[in-house]
Formats: structure tokens, C-alpha cells, sequence
């Protein structure tokens, strides 16, 4: 590997901030293959759970809201 590009790949691991990463000057040829399908299937892998995540909230909030209206009915019917 090349001193020059081990640099490149040293300081890109290096990057604490995401918009450091933009600001950073990277080739697409710094990459391997495997790399690039690697950062793919993470970012697939992460709309995936936060997908799931979504799905649990929407779920959780039908659940409330259905006791919200039982606790409502049950209130006014027994007073």
C-alpha cells in the first residue's frame, strides 16, 4: 500500500463528526469494493431498524390512544 494513500485511510478513521467528512478531500479509488458494499449494507441495515423503530412507535401510539378512549368511556360511563 502506499504511504500516501495508508495517510488518506489513517485520517478517515480518524473523523469524529460526519460533516468532517465532507470537508475532508477522499478519492473514490481509496475505497476497495468491499468497503463500499460494507458502508451499503450498513446504511440498508440501519433504515431497516429505524423502519422497525417507526413501525413500534405507530404501534405503541394506536395502543395509548385505544386506552386513552377505553379509560374516557369507562370514566364517564361509571360516574
Amino acid at each position: 500500500m502506499k504511504e500516501q494513500t495508508y495517510k488518506k485511510i489513517k485520517n478517515f478513521h480518524r473523523i469524529n463528526n460526519i460533516n468532517e467528512l465532507f470537508q475532508k478531500d477522499l478519492s473514490a479509488n481509496l475505497f476497495e469494493d468491499n468497503t463500499i458494499i460494507k458502508i451499503q449494507e450498513n446504511i440498508y441495515n440501519y433504515k431497516k431498524k429505524e423502519l422497525e423503530r417507526l413501525r413500534k412507535l405507530e404501534m405503541l401510539t394506536q395502543l395509548l390512544k385505544r386506552i386513552e378512549e377505553k379509560s374516557l368511556h369507562l370514566k364517564y360511563t361509571f360516574k
